[in-house]
């Protein structure tokens, strides 16, 4: 016996106020398959479908695998709550409880719970800082290249701890050139130190942008 719908104890991460799209296993999916977002302590069949959690509830129109053993159904953005959410998935298999309504639009309808997802909270990325690279660490043809600077991106430990000017065998090898007209950036935080100066506090930016 093959029963249609998600298979359950599934699990997606998404990021409050983004698109969320999460891909639901099951057996014998179809496109006319729905799902419902609902608190996690609620049982899927008699969740409220008037509550909203992203844009609109519940979803429908995924795209289904060839096998029809996966549905990918877009959430569009989730509601911003400010602290990290779950949600539990609830699963319409084209399905009405009545046999007399259309299928996926009544509370029982939704009756298959496929999983969690869970909302994560990225940190708001921190202000910059300019740096004003050391003379010597700047290279190119007056007048015939773009300007550019030698530096090295360094882990903040390998810089704490007195200030102390460190060797060469200390810092990340050096692999590439940035260009010195304010544009390169760093997505991640780091110290920026040049070869000259190395770990001088004076020409050390700790940021994320250039």
């Amino acid at each position: 016996l093959r029963v249609r719908g998600a298979v359950g104890r599934q699990s997606w991460m998404c990021r409050e106020g983004f698109p969320c799209e999460i891909e639901v296993q099951g057996v014998l999916l179809s496109p006319s398959d729905k799902i419902a977002l609902v608190m996690p302590g609620v049982t899927c069949g008699f969740g409220d479908l008037a509550e909203q959690f992203a844009d609109g509830n519940p979803f429908g129109a995924p795209a289904v695998r060839n096998d029809s053993e996966a549905a990918t159904f877009q959430l569009g953005r989730l509601m911003v709550v400010g602290v990290a959410s779950i949600y539990r998935v609830c699963y319409c298999a084209n399905f009405s409880a009545t046999g007399r309504d259309e299928p996926c639009t009544k509370p029982n309808d939704f009756a298959h719970s496929a999983g969690l997802i869970n909302t994560v909270l990225c940190p708001v990325m921190p202000g910059y800082q300019d740096f004003v690279p050391p003379v010597e660490d700047v290279f190119g043809v007056a007048g015939k290249d773009e300007p550019l600077i030698r530096l090295w991106h360094l882990e903040a430990l390998v810089c704490n701890g007195g200030g102390e000017g460190k060797s060469e065998s200390d810092l990340d090898r050096f692999t590439t050139a940035l260009p010195a007209d304010g544009s390169a950036r760093a997505n991640f935080s780091v110290y920026i130190s040049t070869a000259v100066h190395r770990c001088n506090k004076s020409v050390i930016a700790k940021t994320p942008a250039m």
